[in-house]
Parts: structure tokens; C-alpha cells; sequence
């Protein structure tokens, strides 16, 4: 989409108010900017809407303005082709470019063993969203990538009763101050993050996720919200100790008796995603521009 730079347009009226001749101008009122997809646009989940088959997971690496994207197509029960592409965004083209593609075919025996045989990974190439809204894939070493067409999809979205039962009341269910809080509260931690890593809440249509969160939450009585208003933060400050050094504080889940579950957790970059998307959101519960 082309818009008219709006500095143009008033300087070119200056020139006119002083007497400047419209010809003049008129290069100056045509000054144009081009805009394009912004790289948040590209995260998510998609698939490819002509196979059916090929499904792309792209996610944001944390504080690295970077950009994953993972295709894989499912050939069979037993065999699955993956593409492993380490983007980054270009201001400039409005695409994820990479370099360094790799393209692994993976076997799967029947006790669920995995074989993993790189195929290359040298590969480079582009992720575009047209007019459509779809991505493109352009690849230096994969013939197929032309005829791929991936399309948005979206995760379900939790429903007004899974939000009040699985989470608030959750969190608002510690009773601090009594015996085994600590232990409730861990739990609680990993009951929050789990029930976003179930939802996918990192793939979430945000707009309908945030109806149905505040849905809940003023279908809550006010000691309901008073009791998830005094845990939340030290649930937020649990979690956070987590993914910053779990070793340093992995003992107090495994006396909850959820160590290593909370350690599977905290290793998937989209669990860790869904939680960081349902607790921001959380935080702007209400918020309209949020």
C-alpha cells in the first residue's frame, strides 16, 4: 500500500501560499512512501492452502529480532519432510530473508524411534505476503517452494468457562499465608503456563482471545478477581525466575512434584510464547489499544 508523504504535502503548500507556481510543486506533492508487512505480521501459524499438507510455524526469537520459520509436509504416517529457515526481517522489501536453510527428512520407526537425514543446509531465500495475505516461499534449492501458498490460521481460542475454571481459578485458588502455599503457588505457575501451551495461545486470534478473557473475568464475583489480583504477580515473578535459571529453583517444582514437566515447559520456545502472549494480555485486560 503507497502513501502520500504527509511533510511533502505541507511543504508543497507553503510554496504555494508564497506564490511558488503549482508546477513547481508538484514533484514535492508526489513524493510517495511505501509500506508493506511489518515482520510481527509474519509470525505464526499457516498452511499451505493448494496441498493441505505443508503446515509453517514462524516465531520470533526472544530479544534477537530474529525470526524462525519452520515448514514441514507429512508424506506419510511414518515419513515428514522439514525445513528449518533462520529469518530476519528487511525494512526495505517488507520480506524475511534467510541464508543457511536446511531441509531434514525425518522416519519415524514403529516404537516411535526418530531418523533425521539432512538433505542440505545451505539453502537461501525469501518469505513474502502478497495482496492476498499469503506467504510466498522463494528458496534457492527447493523446486516446490513456487507452488506453496500458505494461508493464516489461527489456534482455538479458550472459552469463557476454560478461561474462569483453568486459570483464573487457578491462580486465585492459592490461599497465601497457609500451610503448603509455596508449593500451591508453584503449581499454579505451571498450571498458568500449561493451560496457554495447550491453547497455543502464541498462534492466538488476539482479538477474540482478549473477548473471552475479559468475558470471564466480569463473569467472576469481585472476591473472585480480588483473589486472582493477589497471586497473578507472584505467579508472573515464579515463572520468570524459571525461565531465567531454572536450575537455581527447579527444586521448588519438583517438591510440587511437577520438576520435570515445568523443565519441558520452559524448553519450548512456543510454550514459553504462549505464556509471555497470555500474560501480556492479562496485564491489559481491558485495554482496548493493548
Amino acid at each position: 500500500m503507497k502513501k502520500v508523504c504527509l511533510f511533502a504535502v505541507i511543504f508543497a503548500l507553503l510554496l504555494t501560499a508564497c506564490g511558488t507556481p503549482a508546477a513547481e510543486t508538484q514533484a514535492d506533492a508526489q513524493i510517495e512512501t511505501v509500506t508493506g508487512p511489518n515482520a510481527a505480521d509474519f509470525v505464526g501459524a499457516w498452511q499451505d492452502r493448494v496441498s493441505q499438507r505443508a503446515t509453517m510455524n514462524l516465531l520470533e526469537q526472544e530479544y534477537m529480532s530474529a525470526y524462525t520459520a519452520t515448514i514441514s509436509w507429512g508424506s506419510s504416517a511414518t515419513e515428514t519432510t522439514v525445513w528449518t529457515l533462520p529469518c530476519a526481517y528487511d525494512e526495505q522489501t517488507h520480506t524475511l530473508t534467510y541464508t543457511g536453510g536446511t531441509k531434514e527428512n525425518l522416519t519415524f520407526s514403529e516404537d516411535g524411534a526418530e531418523t533425521a537425514e539432512t538433505v542440505w543446509n545451505d539453502s537461501e531465500g525469501t518469505l513474502r505476503i502478497n495482496d492476498d495475505g499469503e506467504i510466498e516461499w522463494a528458496d534457492s534449492r527447493e523446486e516446490a517452494a513456487p507452488s506453496v501458498r500458505f494461508v493464516r490460521v489461527y489456534s482455538e481460542t479458550p472459552s469463557q468457562e476454560a478461561f474462569v475454571e483453568e486459570y483464573f481459578h487457578v491462580i486465585g485458588g492459592v490461599e497465601q499465608g497457609t500451610a503448603g502455599a509455596s508449593l500451591k503457588l508453584d503449581r499454579a505457575a505451571y498450571d498458568a503456563m500449561d493451560f496457554a501451551n495447550r491453547y497455543q495461545l502464541w498462534n492466538a486470534d488476539i482479538p477474540a482471545l482478549r473477548d473471552a478473557m475479559l468475558a470471564a473475568w466480569e463473569s467472576m464475583s469481585d472476591e473472585e478477581r480480588s483473589a486472582f489480583d493477589a497471586n497473578f504477580i507472584d505467579v508472573v515473578r515464579q515463572i520468570d525466575l524459571a525461565l531465567d535459571d531454572y536450575e537455581g529453583i527447579k527444586t521448588e517444582f519438583e517438591d510440587a512434584g511437577i520438576g520435570d514437566a515445568m523443565q519441558s515447559l520452559l524448553e519450548d520456545p512456543f510454550a514459553c510464547e504462549s505464556w509471555r502472549t497470555l500474560c501480556a494480555h492479562t496485564l491489559t485486560m481491558g485495554n482496548s489499544e493493548g
